[in-house]
Parts: C-alpha cells; structure tokens; sequence
C-alpha cells in the first residue's frame, strides 16, 4: 500500500471490539484511514497495538508519529510489540534452522498475481506466497502504478523485510532495499 505523500500524524481508532483501525494524515492536510479489513487479503481485523505498529511499519511511518499514535491506543504498545518479536524471533530462528525466511534474505519467485494493494509473488525458496505493497515493487514512483508492475509469471528478486503477525511474508523489490542488505 503506498500514500502519495509524507504521513505527519496518526490516530490509532477503535471500530469495534479487537477491530482497530488508523486515521493517517498527510503532509498535505488529507486524512486516510485503514484498518485490516481494508488492508490484509482475506480481510481480518487489527487485533492489537502490535498489528498496528507492524502496519505503520510498512508505511515507513515516522517514529515520533507512531510512538504518538500507538502510546495513546496503547501505553503498553511497546510490551506487545516486543513480546511478539521475541516468540517470532525464536520461531525465525526455529524457521532458520529449517531453511525458511529471514529479514534481510534475498528470495526469487514468479509473480502469481496482481492486487489492489499490491503482487503475490509465489517463492522458489518455500512453498510460500510472499506479498510486495505496492510501494516495494521498484524505487521509481512510476513503478507502484499498477501498469508498470512485473507481468503475472515474471520471475523477479527481491529481499524479505518482515513476517506480519498474521503470518504474511513482506517482500520488497526494490533494488535499494536489495542494496541496503548487501544483496543488490
């Protein structure tokens, strides 16, 4: 999912009970507001604090914005997000051990198929879909237009950035992504 613009405020709302969502304001005065219903495919909701942040993550959302947003939903935000990186982390490292994605692991698959908020790519490594928002697919803004995505069967590169806690498998394209982890 890509914003056209720098986000400079954030609001953490509750649609209902275990349904989060966030009101995202831009450097331009607009306000968007997603939640993981609008976000994830299959849709499901923003459980906690920590699937917030994970979110704002991908967004490249500023750290000042995010720590205002999450500590006013959520003064223990910062609890649960670290709890779920150390069960993740010991589940990576179990993953690791049997050849399974890591952050920062270069991975190649063939695009399986395009989405509103971005491409399935399917992996040579594991018998796993990895999804790429359309703001990873390339570093030329032109490229998160949708008609300049890789075709449904291109093979493409790409390095993994994170595992959400849903369990989706985040994939960036992007050569500067691929350079920043020595692989590009």
């Amino acid at each position: 999912m890509g914003l056209p613009r720098p986000i400079t405020d954030a609001e953490v709302i509750e649609r209902g009970a275990g349904d989060l969502a966030v009101r995202l304001r831009l450097d331009d005065g607009t306000c968007h507001t997603f939640g993981g219903q609008d976000y994830y495919d299959p849709p499901r909701p923003f459980a906690d604090a920590a699937d917030v942040f994970f979110f704002l993550v991908t967004l490249n959302t500023p750290a000042p914005v995010m720590d205002r947003a999450l500590t006013a939903a959520d003064p223990n935000w910062e609890a649960k997000v670290q709890a779920y990186r150390r069960a993740n982390d010991a589940a990576s490292r179990a993953l690791r051990s049997g050849a399974r994605a890591a952050p920062g692991q270069p991975v190649t698959g063939v695009v399986a198929a395009h989405r509103k908020w971005g491409l399935e790519v399917a992996l040579d490594q594991w018998d796993e879909t990895a999804t790429v928002d359309l703001r990873h697919v390339g570093d030329d803004p032109i490229e998160c237009n949708p008609d300049q995505w890789p075709a449904v069967g291109t093979r493409v590169y790409g390095i993994v950035l994170v595992r959400t806690p849903n369990g989706q498998l985040r994939v960036s394209l992007r050569l500067s992504d691929q350079a920043r982890h020595g692989d590009g």
